[in-house]
């Protein structure tokens, strides 16, 4: 046993000398640590500085720094450290692949970070300025993302000697069949880039929608998510969501309101035109509020009825409400003081006396 490992170690390691091995081992202890003071030097450095400027590549270069994973300075350490070392091909494309796949990760997890960074802030500015732009920005960071991993994932197959576009026909074929079996995940997809392109509603717009409404929270890739007038959250599949009628009330520049009212039938002719010039005072008391007309609609079973059009010159449902409010306070007001009658559902009893005759023996 002691001839066998003599035989095989005594000299050395996959034909390196124990002494070259402890040298590799201590250049790359030493590159490991000196990388990890580095960045610990460098990130403190920029957090320093980043609270004193404006400018966002500190920033930026702070969180490149966060990045930088302790596996891939790990690798970085033994590519270097064991360079010097005779080994075997099979080993050495071990040990180059394994770096080249550490490479291509932070090098994607960089690339990721900084877009990600200048997108949210530019995501953060559109949702206060526009909604619509910023429903277009979220979709483009995440097909960012995944266009950088994809060409991070072909140029590592790349360097590991496979035929990309070999793969890459591959793909397309089998893509077909992907595609029927997930084409309900596709439709949500494809509906999604619809929504963030055509723009039918966009985060903040209240809709309404088979029947719900709400305000618009999330657009996703496969669901849209609403907020709705009664608190709690809805949940629609983009694709569903997109084959009804969508009614955006925030685009609605101003509301038309039409509603009646019923005057009892013994009010006179001369009254009658009265209520319409005294509806339009009312409707015209109220800012932003556009009297339209008012006429006598229907010659109903106890009352007579006015059917009123006007304008609200707002979108928001509370403007619409008050000023509604106010209109039928004055109207109330107002024919209190003309002498109209609004009707009600009520019953005439009428009574008929005769004189019987008197009855001769």
């Amino acid at each position: 046993m002691q001839d066998f490992l003599y035989s095989h170690f005594g000299q050395g390691l996959l034909g390196n000398s124990w002494e070259r091995w402890a040298a590799s081992a201590s250049i790359t202890a030493g590159i490991l640590i000196l990388s990890l003071v580095l960045r610990g030097l460098l990130a403190a450095r920029l957090r320093a500085i980043a609270h004193k400027t404006e400018t966002k590549w500190d920033d930026v270069a702070l969180l490149a720094i966060d990045r930088t994973s302790l596996l891939f300075l790990l690798a970085l350490a033994l590519h270097f450290g064991t360079h010097s070392l005779d080994l075997h091909p099979n080993v050495e494309k071990v040990r180059e692949g394994a770096f080249f796949l550490f490479l291509f990760f932070q090098l994607g997890s960089w690339i990721t970070c900084v877009l990600q960074f200048f997108g949210n802030a530019q995501l953060n500015d559109a949702l206060e300025r526009d909604p619509a732009r910023a429903t277009t920005l979220s979709a483009l960071i995440l097909l960012a993302d995944i266009a950088v991993w994809t060409t991070m994932f072909l140029l590592l197959l790349a360097n590991f000697g496979v035929n990309v576009s070999a793969l890459v026909a591959g793909l397309g074929i089998g893509g077909v069949a992907v595609a029927l079996a997930v084409q309900s995940i596709l439709g949500d997809l494809f509906a999604s880039l619809s929504i963030v392109l055509d723009k039918p509603f966009v985060i903040g717009d209240s809709i309404h929608v088979n029947g719900l409404s709400g305000t618009v929270e999330h657009i996703g890739l496969k669901t849209t998510r609403i907020r709705s007038v009664t608190g709690e959250q809805l949940i629609f599949s983009n694709s569903d969501l997109l084959k009804g009628v969508v009614k955006n009330f925030k685009r609605m520049e101003r509301r038309r309101v039409t509603f009646a009212f019923g005057l009892i039938y013994e009010t006179s002719p001369a009254l009658l035109q009265k209520a319409r010039a005294l509806v339009k005072e009312a409707v015209e008391r109220q800012k932003n509020a556009t009297f339209d007309r008012c006429h006598l609609a229907t010659l109903a079973a106890s009352s007579l009825d006015f059917e009123v059009v006007y304008w609200v010159g707002s979108s928001d449902y509370n403007d619409y409400v008050n000023t509604h409010h106010e209109i039928l306070v004055s109207l109330v007001e107002i024919f209190g003081k003309a002498g109209l009658e609004f009707a009600y559902p009520h019953q005439v009893s009428l009574q008929k006396t005769a004189n019987a005759p008197h009855a001769h023996a």
